[in-house]
């Protein structure tokens, strides 16, 4: 996770996600990009400096049911109204020193007028 949903993140979906998860550690998403879309992020995943996006690595307990609600959450559920604000995408994460493959939500939309996030790190925006 990447925004709002990390576990440092204040918001009540974030703690629902930590205890249905447990955290690994800090990732990063290399030449991805970082926007600020309102009071939520959203990801680019082409394009961005070498540096990335900064994130947090979570291996969910039963990721089935916690899969289902945060596909509902990001508006991307099957149900959800199109066009969805975010789709969900299996990519290749920095953990440490290695690679690891992690499911995460990135913009589908353009980002001519969001504000560019230099850092790639929404915690400190």
């Amino acid at each position: 996770m990447y925004g709002t949903l990390r576990p440092a993140s204040r918001h009540r979906q974030a703690r629902r996600l930590l205890r249905e998860a447990r955290r690994i550690g800090p990732a990063r998403l290399p030449h991805a990009r970082l926007f600020r879309v309102r009071h939520f992020p959203g990801l680019v995943a082409n394009g961005g400096r070498r540096q990335g996006v900064a994130g947090d690595l979570l291996l969910l307990r039963r990721p089935e049911r916690t899969l289902a609600w945060l596909d509902a959450y990001e508006g991307c559920a099957p149900d959800s109204p199109t066009p969805h604000p975010y789709a969900r995408v299996v990519a290749p994460v920095r953990h440490r020193e290695r690679t690891v493959v992690a499911i995460g939500y990135v913009w589908p939309a353009p980002t001519t007028g969001l504000r560019l996030i230099p850092s790639g790190n929404w915690l400190r925006r």
